[in-house]
């Protein structure tokens, strides 16, 4: 519990200096989350700059030795809530839209997910425990809803899932037992 509080203490006074730093920069007033992402690299619209939020949350825990993690987000009320418990494992994530939403949990080793969102009211609620395996989860629309669990040694070697459309609600349980 020590190590978790650890690194999300050092996460937000990171962030914390990296936005005292973009309101100081070279701009009379420029939007932190404008300026955190111009730093990582995205070209972004100048009209549509000014209407990005200060409301996007990320909190990601890793716990374990070379895992990896990717997140990319834009629009308003995106919510990422991640954590890799283990070695090797990788996650990336990107959002783009309006309220999307992702729970992820990875407990194993060498287990790659690759979520990406597009449009408004998605949501993707994720937990793998297993070792070796690659997911990649695409949605794209409005309403899409996805649930997916997979866990133990009996489990098979990943998949891809595509949604695309309105109103779709996918659940997808292998390796346990589902309690709705």
């Amino acid at each position: 519990m020590k190590t978790k509080w650890l690194i999300l203490t050092s996460l937000l006074l990171c962030c914390a200096a990296t936005a005292s730093q973009a309101q100081t920069s070279g701009e009379d007033n420029p939007v932190p989350s404008l300026v955190l992402l111009q730093n990582a690299g995205a070209e972004l619209n100048a009209a549509v700059a000014p209407a990005l939020p200060l409301i996007n949350k990320v909190m990601l825990t890793q716990v374990g030795s070379g895992n990896q993690a990717t997140l990319l987000q834009t629009g308003v009320n995106n919510t990422i809530i991640a954590s890799q418990t283990g070695n090797q494992n990788v996650q990336a994530v990107a959002q783009s839209g309006t309220s999307n939403t992702i729970n992820t949990t990875i407990v194993g080793n060498g287990t790659t997910s690759t979520i990406k969102q597009n449009g408004a009211y998605n949501s993707v609620e994720q937990e793998l425990r297993v070792d070796s395996r690659r997911y990649l989860v695409q949605q794209m629309g409005t309403n899409n809803q996805l649930v997916q669990r997979e866990a133990g040694a009996t489990a098979p070697p990943g998949y891809e899932i595509k949604m695309q459309g309105n109103g779709i609600r996918l659940s997808i349980e292998q390796g346990s037992v589902y309690k709705p």
